[in-house]
């Protein structure tokens, strides 16, 4: 077997102790770990637990192991809500996927105004490919928190029920450093970027219709995914 210092796998743990691993990741066990029974493997549930357990049976397409320890970790940073203006397919997978290891607790996609392509518009077809990308990068970074991620969304219900605090990627905004000086270190905070054409007017104007802090990230203009994965980074920090 191989050394599984570097490999997380995932998967939830019953009322027994019990974890069955399936289909990908029992194929990962078995097939590139080439481990067996008595053999030991590293599990998150993506909600702040890692157990060690010990394989005790293998199957053709799953794995079950018995959970020998658990230990739960905070969240390493604040609670973070990441809002994303929905750009194109595959720069929305990179949010997702840059998102998990920066601690970010939930993705919301954002339909604005100037959002292009309604590919989101089979969002149910797509929302297991979305949660695959969302756990292979948690095991990649070997983080134990998963983001949630919400259906898509209008802007214009979307800044409701948010934390108190809420930053909105803009380049005349405060210089993020000194956003920073300003959040309480255990604040949740609701971030905010607009889509690949930016924020409409109208968008504009419902958000300065509430306390909410324009925030500039950079002085050149950023794509959506690294804005999100901006504005996510220090609002961790």
């Amino acid at each position: 077997m191989r050394s599984p210092e570097h490999f997380l796998f995932y998967g939830a743990c019953d009322d027994q102790g019990q974890i069955r691993l399936e289909h990908s990741e029992a194929k990962h066990a078995t097939k590139v770990l080439r481990a067996g029974p008595g053999d030991e493997l590293e599990v998150t549930d993506g909600c702040g637990n890692l157990y060690t357990c010990r394989i005790e049976v293998v199957k053709r397409d799953t794995v079950e192991l018995s959970v020998q320890s658990n230990t739960f970790h905070p969240r390493p940073v604040r609670e973070i809500h990441l809002l994303v203006g929905i750009p194109e397919r595959d720069a929305f997978e990179e949010v997702l996927e840059l998102a998990v290891p920066l601690g970010v607790a939930e993705i919301v996609p954002l339909e604005c105004q100037y959002c292009q392509g309604k590919w989101w518009q089979d969002w149910k077809k797509l929302q297991d490919r979305f949660e695959r990308k969302l756990v292979s990068a948690l095991k990649q970074s070997r983080g134990l928190w998963k983001p949630s991620l919400l259906p898509p969304v209008a802007f214009s219900t979307a800044l409701t029920g948010l934390p108190d605090h809420i930053w909105v990627a803009d380049d005349k905004g405060l210089d993020a450093r000194s956003a920073l000086t300003v959040l309480p270190s255990d604040a949740q905070i609701a971030c905010v970027v607009g889509p690949p054409g930016g924020l409409s007017s109208d968008e504009l104007a419902t958000i300065r219709q509430r306390e909410i802090q324009m925030v500039s990230l950079s002085p050149y203009r950023l794509r959506t995914e690294l804005a999100a994965s901006a504005i996510a980074f220090l609002a961790s920090l």
